[in-house]
């Protein structure tokens, strides 16, 4: 609906001319505080992946950048020797040949849970969502970040997404405090993606959590997780349990469609369901 109504009518809040479900959306009842509003327009930036300020004053972006003089010359000495100006230093990245991110990783699980912390895995900021469960469960259920609303409550599969994961596992005879869940990073990247780079970290990061959590079996949710051990999607992995080597350590994988991708597409459900046998037969 949208309003026709001259403006001489639109003094009120409320406005006669628009159908009454959109009138509700006027009531003073409903517009809540200054307040709220203010922290709901900052979270919806925050969730766009803008949560930090740059400055008061603007910037011109979108200008060319002005280019040093490659040499420098005195100005009351037109003939003195020319010499080159200092050149710009930064600071080494991780993605740096240089520095090993990956150096200072624990050899201890609770060491390495704090140090995810401070990790390349959450390295985009945001809240941070660590692992869960029984660390010394035999199943360790990995997936690839938090979504969104894991952050509310900072603990991963909060959402109906959640309750789908939990009927599954009770469908093979098992509950969430059975067994232990983690994620490739402990913060959400933004726009939901991670870059091929960054994920060659992760992944080696995940290889240590895993031979540090030493649990028998893992469930990989979702195609990219699948992948870890190899390039295999969820439809191909159903016909099968994958036999992974671990630092010496053998254990069986069973991959999965994400429960959020079900909640979507029902009829994936069958393929999940294939896999979650063999993960029942081995409970």
């Amino acid at each position: 609906a949208y309003c026709r109504a001259p403006a001489s009518l639109c003094h009120k809040m409320r406005c006669p001319p628009i159908d009454g479900d959109v009138n509700s959306v006027f009531d003073e009842t409903m517009l809540g505080s200054l307040e709220t509003l203010i922290v709901s327009h900052a979270d919806w930036w925050a969730h766009a992946g803008y949560g930090d300020a740059v400055g008061d004053a603007a910037a011109a972006w979108f200008d060319a950048p002005k280019r040093a003089s490659a040499t420098v010359e005195t100005p009351d000495a037109p003939g003195a020797t020319r010499v080159d100006p200092p050149r710009e230093t930064r600071a080494p990245r991780p993605s740096d040949p240089a520095i090993d991110p990956l150096a200072d990783m624990p050899a201890d699980l609770l060491a390495f849970q704090a140090w995810l912390a401070t990790s390349p895995a959450a390295q985009w900021g945001g809240v941070i969502v660590g692992p869960c469960g029984n660390a010394g469960a035999d199943l360790m259920i990995i997936s690839e970040f938090p979504e969104v609303e894991d952050e509310s409550g900072a603990q991963l599969h909060a959402d109906h997404a959640g309750d789908l994961l939990d009927a599954m596992l009770a469908a093979v005879g098992l509950t969430r405090g059975q067994c232990y869940l983690a994620s490739l990073a402990v913060t959400r990247p933004p726009g939901g993606r991670i870059a091929d780079d960054q994920r060659q970290i992760l992944d080696a990061i995940m290889r240590r959590h895993i031979a540090l959590a030493a649990p028998q079996r893992l469930l990989l949710l979702g195609n990219r997780m699948s992948r870890l051990f190899g390039a295999t999607d969820v439809v191909d992995a159903q016909t099968r349990l994958r036999e992974i080597n671990q630092d010496g350590v053998n254990m069986e994988a069973v991959a999965i469609y994400h429960p959020r991708f079900l909640l979507g597409r029902p009829h994936y459900k069958a393929i999940s369901w294939s896999s979650l046998k063999r993960l029942r037969k081995k409970s």
